[in-house]
């Protein structure tokens, strides 16, 4: 400061890229297509504006809300690697779907992923058979 030395410089500085949500990608077909009951997954790529893996911890958060009733069933988000983080859901109802992630409150590319929950192959025989 001033012409004079700052006590313990030079120091170590860490930088860090930050997520841009247009740059991060879904990697899995969890996010299109599932059955009812059954547990889906899939993986979120998260990626800085020049598509650099983003390395530090972000807020991942992931929702399904139903088009049938408007319930919103709240997903799994596990961090796999610095900049991956595993996304799982279990829809408890049939039909067309908005699945919602938001990375640091802002949504990722192509979100909200619209998805069709199909009735399990179990529920379309019973259903069947019992008319």
């Amino acid at each position: 400061v001033n012409g004079m030395e700052i006590s313990g410089s030079p120091f170590a500085l860490f930088v860090y890229n930050v997520p841009d949500p247009q740059n991060c990608i879904e990697i899995g077909k969890g996010s299109t297509k599932t059955e009812k009951h059954k547990t889906s997954e899939f993986v979120i790529l998260l990626a800085d504006a020049e598509g650099d893996p983003c390395v530090s911890e972000q807020k991942v958060v992931a929702k399904l809300k139903s088009h049938v009733d408007g319930s919103i069933t709240k997903a799994n988000v596990v961090r796999k690697t610095p900049a991956t983080y595993e996304v799982s859901y279990q829809p408890s109802k049939s039909g067309e779907h908005k699945l919602s992630v938001k990375v640091n409150d802002m949504e990722v590319n192509n979100s909200p992923f619209a998805l069709y929950v199909q009735s399990t192959p179990w529920t379309v025989l019973k259903n069947l058979f019992s008319r």
